[in-house]
């Protein structure tokens, strides 16, 4: 019997948009994930538990049948098959009236790859097959499904794949893997005679700063830091202890990004001058708590700091994430333009993602005007057009809960599309010491 677990949120979000799709007459179809073995497994269990036929494939293990007992076992042995005869697997089971797929054809069947990516770029054979698929399978009984990273497959041609996204893990899924790894550790009286320190609030917490790590991420950084007290010989498990650990492990995975920078907060007091700042970030001090939630207010979108340089406008991007208690990334825009085409606009792309999956969250633009230097002036083939497009684009349509702060030296030397009504809340003068 498969395991009385249950999906969880997110999981189940996938699956439904799976059903969808393939009820659609979709049959080739890319999961994106940054956890695609995690995806796998979901997707295993819930079609062992429909009794959905389906095979997986993948470079180590060729081709891979599991059942009800062992989906969640990753040493199942397997046919080790290159790609492309993976590929061309379900077209000779349509062909072949004996196949489990010519013999049921009211089940639909499904044939699972396994970061399949880097045996589909640059290889004709490969494209041609896909692109084929797309325009066969919706006849048969057969869907395809490609779980891959966050990421774009650039050599198919545009609508050959349907995408559906398995999302980094929500605040409450992380909150109940913390409280089962929390359970386990205090079993070990050994080590902890004092057993567990937390409170509801500290589990909100930790699961908060753990918001856009994956679900492994989350609870390997959650049992260093519980190895590490009991290595300590601290008595109990504590809330600093944990929080401290998923910090060091969200610092890890966003240095995986070249133009994102997670950054201390800074306290209210180290700012001199600007009380009306002061003053409207203390009336917005609750908007991302749960009280806010439940009463429906609106969290603010940000502001807009200008000032010469030296004036405090970074201390200031410090300070509002301390202030609204959530943590601060800094996206460094002179690192976003790279000499290749296109790429400067999907890195850009790729990290307001990953900023979106750690909201609530401060992202912190700093001199944005010398980053978008030559935005309108065509010097730089446009790209600084299409990035600030891009970030534009965002910044209307973000539905998490990001505080934007952007900074510059020069408000005339902003695009007047970024200050337009209903981008940011504010626009705040740093002026000079006196």
């Amino acid at each position: 019997m498969i395991s009385t677990s249950p999906l969880v949120r997110s999981e189940v979000q996938l699956m439904a948009a799976i059903n969808k799709l393939s009820d659609a007459g979709g049959s080739v179809i890319q999961v994106r994930t940054r956890d695609p073995i995690r995806a796998a497994v979901a997707i295993r269990k819930h079609l062992l538990g429909a009794g959905s036929p389906h095979t997986e494939w993948d470079v180590t293990n060729g081709f891979r049948r599991f059942t009800t007992e062992n989906y969640g076992k990753h040493t199942v042995e397997g046919d080790n098959q290159d790609f492309m005869a993976a590929l061309s697997f379900p077209l000779s089971e349509l062909r072949q009236a004996t196949s489990q797929v010519s013999a049921n054809p009211d089940k639909i069947h499904y044939f699972i790859y396994l970061n399949p990516h880097p045996y589909i770029k640059d290889n004709p054979r490969v494209i041609e097959q896909i692109q084929q698929y797309a325009a066969l399978l919706p006849t048969t009984n057969v869907c395809t499904i490609f779980i891959t990273p966050e990421l774009t497959i650039h050599d198919l041609p545009v609508g050959t794949l349907l995408v559906a996204d398995l999302p980094t893990p929500t605040a409450e899924e992380l909150s109940e893997v913390l409280s089962r790894i929390v359970k386990e550790a205090e079993a070990d009286k050994k080590s902890f005679p004092q057993g567990s320190a937390l409170k509801k609030d500290d589990y909100v917490q930790i699961a908060n700063m753990g918001l856009g790590l994956s679900l492994y991420e989350f609870e390997t950084y959650c049992a260093i830091a519980i190895i590490d007290a009991s290595t300590k010989k601290e008595k109990a498990i504590t809330a600093d202890r944990i929080l401290a650990g998923v910090a060091d492990g969200k610092t890890a995975v966003v240095r995986q990004s070249e133009i994102l920078e997670l950054t201390h907060a800074e306290d209210i007091e180290n700012v001199g001058g600007m009380g009306r700042l002061k003053q409207w970030l203390a009336a917005r001090a609750k908007c991302y708590s749960d009280e806010a939630k439940e009463f429906g207010i609106q969290a603010p979108r940000g502001i807009v700091v200008a000032g010469v340089p030296g004036t405090g406008k970074s201390l200031v991007a410090k300070v509002t994430a301390s202030v609204l208690g959530v943590p601060l990334v800094r996206l460094d825009f002179g690192r976003v333009f790279s000499k290749y085409v296109g790429d400067s606009e999907s890195r850009v792309r790729d990290a307001l993602k990953m900023v979106e999956r750690m909201a609530p969250v401060v992202l912190f633009v700093d001199e944005i005007d010398k980053g978008l230097g030559g935005a309108g002036g065509g010097g730089d083939s446009g790209t600084s057009s299409r990035v600030l497009g891009s970030y534009l684009t965002w910044l209307q349509e973000c539905t998490a809960p990001v505080f934007n702060i952007v900074t510059a030296n020069r408000v005339n030397g902003l695009p007047p599309e970024l200050l337009r009504r209903g981008r940011f809340d504010e626009i705040f003068s740093a002026g000079l010491p006196y």
